[in-house]
């Protein structure tokens, strides 16, 4: 899925954003070294890292630009215990945009799409 963006109004070039699987070899590294940057202030999430590559039930997007990954989310399975009985379902469980591409609509994305998939 592509959607344009446009970089401010004395800019008048047009970035296309890909919301895609991830799902090539090199995606995890540069998946946990924007993780990193975006969650520096916040102690890093590497357990995430062994997670998304251990595992085949979750639903794991990336925004990329240009070639760059950008962002990422990750929905897993959660069970919930209620007064009524378990509840299957999916829990978004990370989501990451690089600093400097925050506050422009990555995130939102990135999260639609994956509800979309589920």
């Amino acid at each position: 899925m592509y959607s344009p963006r446009n970089l401010g109004t004395t800019d008048s070039r047009l970035i296309l954003t890909l919301i895609r699987p991830q799902r090539r070899p090199d995606d995890l590294d540069a998946i946990e070294a924007m993780v990193a940057r975006a969650f520096a202030d916040h102690g890093g999430t590497e357990a995430f890292k062994s997670f998304r590559a251990e595992r085949n039930d979750i639903i794991s997007l990336v925004a990329e630009q240009q070639g760059q990954i950008v962002g990422t989310v990750l929905f897993s399975p959660v069970v919930l215990d209620t007064p009524d009985g378990s509840v299957s379902g999916m829990g978004l469980g990370q989501l990451a945009v690089e600093p400097d591409h925050q506050n422009q609509g990555i995130g939102s994305q990135l999260s639609e799409a994956g509800l979309k998939l589920l």
